[in-house]
């Protein structure tokens, strides 16, 4: 079954640690559930983010604690199954060790070939090397830790599957902390050059913008010796609007001039849409 959902005096907090997760701090993130963790012992669902927050920090260890934890309180979980599995796999991988099943628990075993019955046991031996193949491909998939996927998202493809309802606030979350970050520097460049970008990507630090909006609306080239933005976006780039997948933003005079939103379909749980954030 699905892990629990956060109790609701927990859930603004776990939602705060994954956002620090998401922004790359894994080992503050994993700091923060680890005394949520402390409060809420049989939440399997902050034992598989503090699990996956230690597995980023490289504390395979800790990590494979953490899902046996979570496992505790949701033995069923097949996301915490399988970060414990990959915890198990790296460790021996650290160490040189391969242990594979024993033959007899994978139904490879049975009575000896009768005496004289050389190819009967020629087909054996194939068929008993072609399940191990088999088995040493499953090890090595469970042993190679799904990367993160670009900024797109900010977080590991990989990351914990939890129930719709804890992803999709951990989404909204991330929304506004990307929005924040977007006006942010919006209002930062419009201080150095008393215009508004003329795109997102204008944001980016490294070279000057060539044009910007003027309070009317109007594109206005920009004085090239006001240099490069001085407070770029800390990201690097535009990051993604995390309900889309992709660098969509609303942005121009599609709204009041230098305003930025998402462009994405539909409401939170409050019933606010995305569009309003």
């Amino acid at each position: 079954m699905p892990p629990p959902h956060p109790e609701p005096d927990l859930s603004a907090a776990l939602q705060q640690a994954i956002l620090v997760g998401q922004q790359g701090v894994w080992p503050e993130a994993a700091r923060q559930l680890q005394a949520l963790a402390e409060a809420a012992p049989d939440n399997a669902v902050i034992w598989l983010w503090l699990g996956y927050a230690l597995e980023q920090s490289g504390n395979c260890v800790g990590a494979l604690s953490a899902y046996r934890s979570g496992l505790n309180t949701a033995p069923d979980d097949a996301d915490l199954r399988q970060g414990a599995a990959r915890m198990h796999a790296r460790m021996a991988q650290a160490r040189g060790v391969f242990a594979p099943p024993r033959p007899e628990l994978v139904g490879m075993a049975g009575p000896a070939p009768a005496a004289g019955g050389g190819a009967t046991r020629l087909v054996a031996g194939a068929v008993a090397a072609v399940v191990m193949v088999a088995l040493l491909g499953v090890f090595a998939a469970l042993s190679v830790p799904r990367l993160h996927a670009a900024k797109a998202r900010g977080e590991a493809e990989a990351s914990p599957s939890l129930n719709p309802h804890a992803t999709q606030k951990a989404k909204e979350a991330e929304l506004k902390a990307h929005l924040a970050e977007l006006r942010s520097a919006i209002q930062a460049f419009h201080g150095q050059y008393g215009l508004y970008p003329s795109e997102l990507q204008d944001l980016v630090g490294g070279r000057p913008p060539s044009h910007g909006y003027d309070g009317q609306g109007k594109l206005v080239q920009v004085d090239s010796a006001s240099g490069p933005p001085r407070t770029p976006l800390p990201s690097g780039g535009v990051p993604a609007d995390p309900m889309t997948g992709a660098a969509d933003w609303s942005y121009g005079t599609f709204h009041e001039i230098g305003a930025v939103h998402s462009a994405a379909e539909g409401s939170d749980g409050d019933g606010v849409p995305y569009t309003e954030y």
